[in-house]
């Protein structure tokens, strides 16, 4: 999707709130010793363009 906004499942009231607007939106899970400590997340890759996923496989390497 190129415009994560324009989702089912998009929650608008944080860019609402903030004046921020999401266009592209990346996230992985942050886990130690197999608990969930959070989720790690990017947004709006600068060429404006959507993440792929050479851009997954970097975030991926990040939390682990």
């Amino acid at each position: 999707m190129d415009d994560v906004s324009q989702g089912a499942r998009f929650d608008s009231s944080v860019d609402r709130k903030s004046g921020f607007i999401t266009k592209s939106l990346l996230a992985t899970p942050i886990q130690w010793r197999g608990k969930l400590l959070g989720v790690l997340e990017v947004v709006n890759k600068r060429d404006r363009g959507s993440f792929n996923q050479n851009d997954q496989r970097l975030l991926e390497i990040v939390p682990n």
